[in-house]
């Protein structure tokens, strides 16, 4: 019954510190230029300015520029305005035989 106490406590303040890493970690900043196809389906962290916004019904597409390059990002319907700069979080996709982030997580920076 000692053990099994034991192995308890020890399973539950292993998930609890697994939990505060996984929120904690973020994907690596890379520059768009760096992106390829060896990257596809993970998760990057790219940054740049917003110099084109296709809105459809239900989602946007934004193109994003550094000083590398442009790729486009495709996220849910947003108030994110062409100038803006923005930090995204996404995974890259490929359509159409061409390179672009799925957006997770978007926010404005000064």
């Amino acid at each position: 019954m000692h053990l099994t106490k034991l192995a308890l406590i020890t399973f539950l303040i292993g998930l609890i510190a697994l939990f505060f890493l996984s929120s904690s970690l973020e994907p690596k900043q890379v520059r768009i230029s760096e992106i390829s196809g060896k990257m596809m389906d993970n998760y990057v962290k790219i940054s740049g300015e917003v110099v084109k916004i296709k809105q459809f019904d239900t989602l946007t597409s934004l193109t994003i520029s550094d000083d590398t390059d442009n790729i486009t990002v495709i996220c849910p319907k947003t108030n994110i305005s062409k100038d803006s700069f923005v930090e995204v979080i996404g995974k890259v996709k490929e359509y159409k035989g061409i390179l672009e982030i799925e957006a997770e997580k978007i926010q404005g920076r000064e």
